[in-house]
């Protein structure tokens, strides 16, 4: 998976604050079709993802860029391999996930109700 990092400073629009923020970008063709591909899956085939040596790496990047969650452990840590990240942040960014796609299922359940 190729990847870049973008670091936006702030943003003032319509007089809404957005903090700086670092994000991941996907650098492989077709970048939509991967985004898309990944945001049709079931939270099951992402872990199922997650959790194989051979996509785990790729699938989190994705992930960071589909959602775009703050990547600054990624520059803070300089973390740009598989290497790395196993190193650091793979059971970390893991359970990041498992929250992330919970609290996603709650607020969607709360919004039906």
């Amino acid at each position: 998976m190729q990847f870049t990092m973008s670091f936006t400073s702030y943003s003032v629009l319509d007089s809404v604050y957005s903090p700086m923020k670092f994000h991941i970008l996907i650098n492989n063709q077709p970048r939509q079709i991967i985004l898309d591909h990944y945001a049709q899956m079931d939270t099951s085939m992402i872990f199922s993802l997650l959790n194989n040596p051979k996509y785990d790496w790729a699938t989190n990047l994705v992930l960071y860029s589909l959602y775009d969650i703050d990547a600054n452990m990624f520059f803070a840590f300089d973390i740009v391999t598989r290497e790395d990240w196993i190193g650091y942040f793979r059971d970390k960014d893991i359970a990041m996930w498992h929250d992330f796609f919970n609290h996603r299922v709650r607020s969607t359940k709360h919004q039906v109700e």
